[in-house]
């Protein structure tokens, strides 16, 4: 009977550790966008942007592969929501859509306009008193949840796949502002030798996650245990080392 016990024991342990490396080897994939600093697809220095650092060290630690795979940020919503990715960052989405992470940054929302362009004549604090002006023409990223606050307030507005395009049409006259984050705008701009044509208001502050699909499989146990990944890493300091680099 001693004897049985234990074969039992040995054989749920072999079940349990075999699962538990199956899930290991199984592919991850995460979708997002080229969004400097937080996500850089082509890098000339070496440096691929925070977010994505701070991901890819978070799998790498839970020995789990990752694939990342950038594109217009729409479409990776759609496939993040469809189960086809994984998750999908750096995103701010909402808790009825997907599984959010714990915070992994933070995004200042601001509006920008080209220089000598009078927007403190607009009295504009918030995303939504966007509304109150008509003839104010608004450029952003299609799929953005910027352009869902416009959707709600009916205010119309620009949509371009990318925010590199939107500043494009901003400096062309073809939009009035430009909806986005200040830190993706401000590295853009400098990197570009343009920050002295633009000038900018901020609208306020919010986190960034990376945002899994309710539909990949087993994906609770996956946020949870890049939760905890993401813990250590604060803690052991290599969370802010990767982040120093960027300042």
């Amino acid at each position: 009977m001693k004897k049985y016990f234990f074969s039992c024991i040995l054989f749920i342990a072999f079940v349990v550790l075999a699962g538990t490396n199956a899930y290991a080897q199984e592919k991850i994939i995460l979708g997002t966008l080229h969004y400097p600093p937080y996500e850089i697809e082509n890098p000339d220095d070496g440096l691929h942007g925070f977010d994505f650092e701070v991901i890819t060290e978070a799998f790498r630690r839970m020995d789990v592969p990752l694939e990342i795979q950038f594109l217009p940020w729409k479409r990776a919503l759609q496939k993040t929501t469809a189960g086809t990715f994984a998750g999908l960052f750096s995103c701010s989405g909402k808790r009825n859509t997907f599984h959010l992470s714990s915070p992994i940054s933070s995004a200042t929302d601001a509006l920008y306009v080209r220089k000598g362009f009078d927007i403190k004549k607009y009295n504009i604090r918030t995303i939504t008193d966007l509304g109150k002006y008509p003839n104010l023409s608004v450029g952003g990223v299609a799929g953005y949840a910027h352009m869902k606050t416009l959707d709600k307030i009916g205010k119309k507005y620009d949509t371009s796949p990318d925010d590199t395009t939107v500043l494009k049409k901003l400096f062309a006259g073809r939009v009035d502002v430009f909806l986005t984050i200040q830190e993706f705008a401000d590295h853009t701009l400098s990197k570009l030798g343009l920050s002295h044509l633009a000038e900018h208001v901020t609208l306020g502050q919010k986190q960034y996650h990376l945002c899994f699909s309710k539909s990949w499989p087993d994906v609770e146990i996956l946020k949870t245990s890049f939760n905890k990944t993401l813990k250590e890493m604060k803690a052991d300091g290599s969370f802010s080392a990767i982040h120093a680099k960027y300042k």
